[in-house]
């Protein structure tokens, strides 16, 4: 069966985005690891406090997630075209991970003060508009991410994924458990750049840990994330409660941020990373916003998951 010319329009879109990333992924790359990087990276030219090692650790993690992400665009596109399953809910994933990066960004750009001109500089200055168009243009990315949900969940291209016969049998799992259990390897796979270059302090419960125990607790949460999300693909009934649990911790872990003290103590981890980071202003509403998110991303997951397995465990009491 030949893919519809709705889908093949989208595989095209994501190609040639996946295309784009991952030249500028090797953009990025060059211009951090490349002859550039003495130029880019020169002390003389960077502001005050600008750690060299925290900025290219940054470049070459962002580089790395760049390829990452093209690479897995890519190969979902041509599922697109040969019509594979998972490419669809690839897609799905991708469109609400757009959705949610959009609002967020679209969030960050309205109540982030605007850099204020030093004394005595020059230059024009940031025009009074430029805020409403960037969370504009995060707007539109947003409507785009949920119109690709919505074309990919119909079930005329449905059918086309499977066999040309929309609901042929039952399925296996809620699509919302697929959905999320790709957003939890995708959000593995998003760790390994701080495990790999960055410092990052971690949180967890309230503790904050740096050093060596930031990096272990990464690495825990990324198996842990990568196999939880395989395990509700493959072993969806058992694998539930292991990610309520997990999501569980999300939760906590975001709504404890919001004691001050816990929140002392993780600017002062940040701030220890770089002179660069300490120098900068608190910025409460973002801060507020993405607590706020984090509390309710993690609560959304979860209804889904507890909901599967309050289905599953009706269902198996009445058969």
């Amino acid at each position: 069966m030949k893919c519809s010319a709705g889908v093949a329009i989208c595989a095209a879109v994501i190609l040639l985005g996946s295309v784009l990333t991952l030249v500028g992924a090797a953009g990025a790359a060059y211009m951090f690891l490349g002859p550039m990087s003495g130029q880019f990276f020169d002390p003389a030219s960077l502001p005050p406090g600008a750690d060299v090692r925290t900025m290219r650790a940054f470049g070459i993690g962002g580089a790395v997630m760049m390829t990452m992400f093209g690479a897995v665009g890519a190969a979902t596109g041509i599922g697109l075209i040969r019509l594979w399953r998972w490419a669809r809910y690839a897609t799905i994933v991708f469109g609400a991970c757009v959705v949610l990066f959009s609002v967020l960004s679209a969030a960050t750009i309205l109540l982030m003060p605007m850099p204020t001109r030093p004394p005595g500089a020059t230059g024009p200055d940031v025009p009074a508009g430029f805020r409403i168009a960037m969370a504009g243009f995060y707007g539109v990315c947003g409507l785009a991410g949920g119109w690709f949900v919505f074309f990919f969940m119909r079930a005329k291209t449905v059918a086309q994924f499977d066999g040309g016969t929309a609901g042929a049998g039952p399925r296996v799992r809620p699509l919302s458990i697929t959905i999320i259990a790709w957003l939890m390897i995708v959000s593995g796979a998003m760790m390994l750049p701080s495990l790999a270059f960055f410092r990052l302090p971690a949180m967890f419960l309230g503790l904050v840990l740096t050093g060596g125990a930031a990096k272990a607790f990464y690495a825990v949460f990324l198996i842990a994330y990568v196999a939880i999300g395989i395990g509700l693909l493959t072993h969806t009934a058992r694998t539930l409660m292991p990610a309520i649990i997990l999501n569980g911790i999300n939760m906590l872990n975001a709504v404890v941020l919001f004691v001050p003290s816990i929140w002392t103590r993780y600017d002062e981890a940040m701030a220890a990373m770089s002179p660069m980071i300490a120098n900068q202003p608190p910025m409460l509403g973002i801060r507020y916003f993405s607590m706020g998110s984090g509390i309710v991303v993690a609560g959304v997951i979860l209804y889904f998951l507890v909901a599967a397995r309050w289905t599953l465990t009706v269902t198996h009491v009445d058969a």
